[in-house]
């Protein structure tokens, strides 16, 4: 019973919840901020300032200032939609800079002092101060070497669109595209401001793009923009007419083109505004649902009050609230429904964790009584001095683990020396030659495991019935498919004879059954927890069927006869371990010392027990209790230690090499307010992102 409060314990404290504190910044463009002044030659003076996070070399703004599939402007309305009018002439690079930020940046960090970069021809990545310049067939690509490992950087760029403004009958007019769908960065923040100087009257404004941008008219001279969340690859653009004085030479057209241009801007609004309610619907279905869901299910009284509705204009509010009410009064119900559905659902739950649980009791002392408490027997003693039965170290190695380990092969090897059918001698440094004992008169019987073993040291790894330590060692690394083929083969086969004794039942039914009981109640705790059960309870039940899996899986039970030869063997085991207790006089014949440190390998107490051993021969040998003829080898018990260690390390290194082996691996190489909908009517435009 005891192993299955061990497992209860270990899995409560693996579940003990480990605070992780972890914040994620979304890579791209946290603020972007653009000053925009139109000079009066027409040109638009543009000083830009982004801030990057994450890791870069650099950034590549692609600035455009023409669109050459534009048609050609003839007057008509269609021609204020879009046309070759829009397109500048050129761009002038004035200065391309760093500027360094800091959490509290924010618009008036673009006048900053920073390090200027310089022109090259070329550069190479992970270069600072640089950038160079790529013409293109609509505009100029600026690679901007401003490298970074995490660190957020501020990229300031000015320049100058040519012939931008267009002189019209009756106002004067710009229309720009900020950007084309070539802009691959998220931006979280986007701000622009406009300046118009000397402009008294006529100032209107419109923006084009993701509908939650807006434009406002601070004053005469001067607009704002702004754009919260804007989506990478989305193109951007913005209109604004003001009065005709402002320039004194630019493009000129002649035409009457503030009415055609009120009518184009109209019929983009009202898309925009349809769009709007049609979001403004299909938000106030949702939030009306789930916050009537929500509170049905939370039990919560009714309430059909708006909430959570974005204040963006009046028409996305009146679609929001005309369908809030009527889909919050059905996700009430639906919510409510759900509630009582899942409190029967829960109900019956709990009845099945606390059955589950009542019958996990019965099941785990029935399977212990009847098929893992050991029999009784009848040794009762602590200490067994002889050796119980004629049985071989890897025997007696199966009957305590059931199964035959690496201490096992070293202890075999050492019983045929305790045998005399193999015998040794020292070398020089640590090493020893182990020889076939031709000369032996009597054979003994012995296993086949035991004559595989001979056969292994002597035929495969030594040459003439001779083999040395070390040659084992080498054999594992040069060899080590091999050497584990024939370790492995050496277990199967002690492993049969282990279980010809019939030391331990066999009741794989019982554990199966056994084992499916326990992976019911998991599959139970998992499906109570998406109901407002007992959460005691279902916890209870998870833990339960880890534990009790855990548990039935190692279920083992020896039979009588095992049980008998076990707390003997386990007599000897403690005896040894507590060698150096007894009185001198009291240890037995020393004839019996070599065999007791064979199966100290075994019980893994070898190199305590030859310590011990020493101490006691030296007193032995100086009180005369050792008779003349007693030939107790002290270099045996130095070999213990020394063998054991090697073949075990020869075993790992072989595993570990064949496991290195099979792991590698080939390589190869108007007037302000929401924005219209859409975005790109323009000439120019651009983008641009991380490299």
């Amino acid at each position: 019973m005891k192993k299955v409060f061990l497992y209860l314990t270990f899995f409560i404290f693996l579940l003990i919840p480990i605070n992780v504190n972890s914040q994620t910044l979304r890579e791209g463009i946290t603020n972007y901020y653009i000053d925009a002044t139109v000079l009066e030659n027409g040109d638009l003076h543009i000083k830009e300032l982004f801030v990057l996070n994450g890791e870069f070399n650099g950034f590549e703004r692609i600035i455009n200032y023409i669109n050459p599939y534009a048609p050609g402007f003839d007057g008509s309305i269609n021609s204020f939609r879009g046309s070759d009018i829009y397109n500048a002439d050129d761009i002038e690079l004035l200065s391309i800079k760093n500027i360094n930020i800091d959490e509290n940046v924010n618009f008036d960090y673009l006048y900053h002092d920073g390090d200027k970069f310089y022109l090259v021809s070329g550069a190479n990545l992970g270069d600072y101060g640089k950038y160079t310049v790529a013409k293109r067939y609509n505009g100029y690509v600026y690679r901007i070497y401003n490298p970074s490992r995490g660190k957020k950087r501020g990229f300031y760029i000015e320049y100058i669109l040519k012939k931008l403004a267009i002189s019209h009958a009756d106002i004067a007019e710009i229309g720009w595209n900020l950007f084309s769908d070539e802009l691959t960065e998220y931006v979280n923040n986007f701000e622009m401001i406009i300046n118009i100087p000397n402009n008294q009257n006529e100032l209107r404004v419109w923006g084009h793009g993701p509908l939650n941008g807006y434009t406002e008219i601070i004053n005469k001279n001067k607009i704002r923009y702004v754009i919260n969340e804007l989506n990478k690859e989305t193109a951007i653009d913005i209109r604004f007419v003001f009065d005709k004085d402002v320039i004194k030479t630019s493009k000129t057209t002649n035409v009457m083109a503030l009415d055609k241009i009120l009518e184009v801007e109209k019929e983009w609004a009202e898309e925009a505004n349809y769009q709007r309610q049609m979001k403004g619907a299909e938000a106030g279905e949702l939030e009306g649902y789930n916050n009537g869901y929500q509170d049905g299910y939370n039990d919560q009284e009714y309430d059909d009050s708006i909430k959570n509705a974005d204040e963006w204009n009046e028409d996305f509010l009146n679609a929001y609230q005309e369908k809030y009410v009527e889909a919050y009064k059905r996700g009430y119900d639906d919510g409510h429904n759900q509630l009582i559905k899942e409190r029967r659902i829960a109900i019956i739950l709990n009845v099945l964790n606390v059955a589950w649980l009542l019958f996990l009791g019965w099941l785990i002392n029935f399977i212990y009584q009847k098929y893992d408490k050991e029999y009784a027997s009848s040794f009762k003693g602590k200490y067994y001095r002889d050796f119980p039965k004629p049985y071989g170290p890897e025997i007696v190695g199966y009957l305590f683990r059931r199964k035959i380990t690496n201490n096992d092969l070293s202890a075999s090897i050492l019983n045929l020396i305790a045998k005399k059918e193999i015998i040794f001698e020292k070398l020089e440094k640590n090493d020893y030659l182990l020889k076939r004992n031709t000369e032996k008169e009597v054979r003994e019987n012995l296993s086949e495991a035991e004559k595989y073993l001979i056969n292994w040291l002597f035929a495969r790894i030594g040459k003439d019935g001779t083999v040395k330590i070390k040659d084992i060692q080498n054999e594992a690394k040069r060899n080590y498919d091999g050497f584990l083929t024939s370790y492995n083969n050496w277990k199967d086969m002690a492993k049969e004879e282990a279980i010809k004794e019939d030391f331990f039942e066999s009741h794989a039914n019982v554990k199966v059954l056994s084992v499916l009981y326990s992976i019911l109640g998991f599959c139970l705790a998992l499906f109570a927890y998406l109901f407002p059960t007992e959460i005691l309870l279902t916890t209870l039940v998870f833990l339960g069927s880890i534990a009790s899996f855990i548990y039935f899986l190692s279920i083992t039970k020896r039979t009588k006869k095992g049980n008998e030869d076990y707390r003997r063997w386990l007599g000897l085991k403690n005896f040894l371990k507590d060698f150096g207790r007894f009185e001198t006089r009291d240890l037995p014949h020393i004839h019996l010392w070599e065999k007791y440190l064979v199966y100290a390998v075994v019980f893994g107490c070898a190199k305590k027990l030859a310590k011990t051993m020493k101490i006691k021969f030296a007193e032995m040998q100086a009180a005369g209790y050792t008779p003349m003829d007693a030939m107790f080898d002290i270099h045996y018990i130095n070999m213990i230690t020394n063998f054991n260690t090697t073949i075990n390390n020869s075993i790992n290194n072989a595993m570990s090499s064949k496991v290195a082996a099979e792991s590698r691996s080939s390589s190869s190489g108007g007037f302000g307010g929401g924005f219209s909908g859409g975005g790109g009517s323009f000439g120019g435009g651009g983008g641009g992102g991380r490299f």
